[in-house]
């Protein structure tokens, strides 16, 4: 299925940005702050928000076309890592500023969660969608493993905007 294909590349792609754009936000909040605690609040609300809000989401995202509000979505998500590219270069980011986008990336998360569940059977023919699903789990879980990696990478050998930078440009694929 070619609009399948082209979702998947696209999910890879925004999915490795995202993990190397959570990385940086822990290493981050480290350089600001020097405290365990500042890692733990800004990882917390990174992940917080899906736990508790995804939900909530899913019901209102069951009222949306799903393609459209995915797109739409990723275009948020692509801009708070401008953001963070453009307030890391300033140096105008400091821990409560990094505070605040972190729960908006977090909220906007938990609103991408349902919408990335619901793609997969509103582009594949029925008697596919267990492999589809399969797959995307695959890729979904490869970029948790080479994310990291990636950015480790990057936050050794680059300005931490580069990962920032990286994560925005991994979104013109999903959004295309």
């Amino acid at each position: 299925n070619h609009a399948f294909f082209i979702y998947s590349i696209g999910s890879g792609a925004s999915s490795l940005g995202l993990w190397v754009q959570r990385l940086a936000l822990g290493w981050l909040a480290w350089q600001l702050s020097h405290s365990e605690l500042w890692v733990g609040v800004i990882a917390f609300s990174l992940f917080g928000p899906i736990l508790f809000f995804s939900a909530l989401f899913g019901v209102l995202v069951d009222r949306l076309e799903p393609l459209r509000t995915a797109m739409a979505v990723n275009m948020l998500m692509g801009g708070w890592a401008v953001l963070l590219a453009l307030l890391s270069i300033t140096g105008i980011l400091d821990i409560w500023l990094l505070f605040f986008v972190s729960v908006a990336i977090g909220m906007t998360s938990a609103a991408y969660a349902p919408i990335r569940l619901s793609i997969i059977p509103s582009i594949v023919p029925r008697d596919l969608l267990g492999s589809a699903i399969g797959i995307s789990s695959m890729i979904f879980n490869a970029s948790r493993l080479i994310g990291p990696a990636i950015a480790g990478l990057v936050l050794v050998t680059l300005p931490i905007a580069a990962a920032f930078a990286i994560n925005a440009s991994s979104y013109i694929p999903l959004i295309y």
